[in-house]
């Protein structure tokens, strides 16, 4: 947890060149001159000196905290860390520590890709794939081996980048990692943001300062006596009988046929679907219901008793299935000569939906759900079918998203499950390091053609002042 912080404060300071927090400040730069490494990076006798690769110019930076700025997230997943987003001074700050376990682990990578050299941004996913794989809810002894192996080369590479003052001791423990994931196991039974946040409530006890112990005791001990009288308490609201945030209970009783998964949140407004957008959600339903199926299979022998002796192939079924089967089961539904026995429900679903329609701004389930412009697409899927799902907008290609697949906090791996709609984080490919990088190559050149001074957004208050000198 510590370690996540700290290195991903390193990085990302170190990636805006932000004066106060950077690692690659004038005096690292003094540093590699009384080393003698480096030539191209040493800096000026006015104290001027070039922007390395690492560096961010302006325009990436604009695009690098956009990126980061636009991230919506599942509920629950993270905080809103875009409110530590300032485009206006081109700086990150208020990070918290679970704030940065998500930056660096799934959004650094996806925000760097396009702002920054090969070189660089491999090095980095590389460093970010490190701790994205053992902090995962499952940890092989083999995979650990690997990973031993590969985070002592994605080290060596970032040291042939980054200056020698980028690697502090956080840094340099970040070795030590595989070994005690080998020892203690799955990273987050150990892990501090429980107990972080149990001292953080308990710090809020404290009124006298001059005595924060008594403080937290006497809080305490009274927190617990209400605690305890509250279950007895039956006719007013308490922590234990009121409904959670998120509340997935329906307020009233629903059809076994459609059961309601998810609730909304905020407004909704009133809308008529087109005929399209009714025949789609419609098909859909009906297709994928456990109860529907015999009448499929019915509407297939129907069609091949009535191809007039031409056999259809099992396409062509399919494709009059797709078109007619709707219309069929409409009728089917409502024929007083039925030689099926449906059900009520099953005769409501045959019906179809109503025109009218309610869309809601938030409605909180585990997925996404798009809209289709043509008949043929299926723009609809059943609330069970969702998985848990963000995109990041990709801010040089526009109109483009990246998609991110994550498993809830709350499923585990215990070889039950089904494997292809159970997402783990997924790790990023493994970098080729070894093509980017020549071994016969002792040196690179780090230097760009851009000063320091160069990579620093002038605001208002910067240009105010300088008129008022002037």
């Amino acid at each position: 947890m510590h370690i996540e912080k700290n290195v991903c404060d390193n990085i990302l300071y170190t990636l805006l060149n932000e004066k106060s927090k950077t690692k690659d400040n004038l005096n690292a730069r003094k540093d590699l001159q009384d080393m003698g490494i480096r030539r191209d990076l040493w800096p000026d006798d006015n104290g001027k000196y070039h922007l390395a690769l690492y560096s961010l110019t302006r325009d990436a930076k604009k695009v690098f905290l956009a990126t980061l700025k636009n991230v919506r997230v599942p509920d629950g997943y993270s905080s809103n860390i875009s409110r530590c987003i300032d485009e206006a001074q081109q700086k990150i700050i208020g990070l918290k520590s679970h704030d940065c376990h998500i930056l660096i682990e799934q959004l650094l990578p996806l925000a760097i890709r396009n702002v920054l050299p090969n070189q660089v941004t491999s090095v980095l996913i590389e460093f970010c794939s490190f701790f994205r794989i053992l902090c995962g809810k499952s940890l092989s002894r083999t995979e650990l081996d690997k990973l031993q192996d590969r985070i002592v080369i994605t080290l060596c590479h970032l040291e042939m980048l980054f200056p020698p003052s980028f690697f502090t001791v956080m840094v340099h423990l970040t070795v030590h990692l595989v070994e005690k994931a080998k020892l203690g196991g799955p990273v987050h039974y150990r892990y501090m943001y429980p107990i972080e946040r149990k001292l953080g409530h308990l710090k809020f006890f404290v009124r006298n300062k001059a005595h924060p112990e008594g403080s937290i005791a006497e809080g305490y001990l009274a927190e617990e006596s209400l605690t305890f009288c509250s279950w007895y308490i039956d006719d007013m609201e308490t922590r234990f009988n009121r409904p959670s945030r998120l509340c997935y209970d329906p307020p009233y009783e629903m059809s076994s046929v459609l059961p309601k998964l998810g609730t909304p949140h905020g407004g909704h407004s009133n809308f008529n679907l087109t005929k399209i957008e009714k025949l789609q959600a419609h098909r859909y339903v009906v297709y994928n219901h456990e109860g529907v199926k015999p009448y499929i299979n019915a509407f297939r022998d129907h069609i091949r008793r009535t191809s007039k002796g031409r056999r259809l192939s099992p396409a062509e079924i399919e494709k009059k299935v797709n078109k007619d089967f709707v219309d069929w089961f409409q009728a089917l539904s409502v024929n007083p000569d039925n030689p099926y026995e449906m059900s009520t429900d099953i005769k409501f679903l045959a019906r179809g939906p109503m025109m009218n329609a309610r869309r809601f701004s938030v409605y909180d389930i585990n997925g996404l759900i798009h809209t289709g412009e043509r008949e043929e697409h299926e723009p609809y899927i059943e609330a069970s079918q969702a998985q848990m799902v963000y995109y990041v907008d990709d801010m040089v290609n526009k109109g483009w998203s990246i998609a991110v697949h994550v498993k809830p906090r709350d499923m585990y791996d215990i070889g039950q499950g089904n494997e292809d709609i159970v997402y783990e984080n997924e790790p990023y490919q493994e970098q080729e390091l070894e093509q980017l990088f020549d071994p016969n190559n002792e040196y690179i050149q780090l230097a760009t053609n851009l000063l320091d001074s160069d990579a620093i957004e002038d605001n208002v208050a910067t240009n105010l002042a300088r008129d008022m000198f002037e």
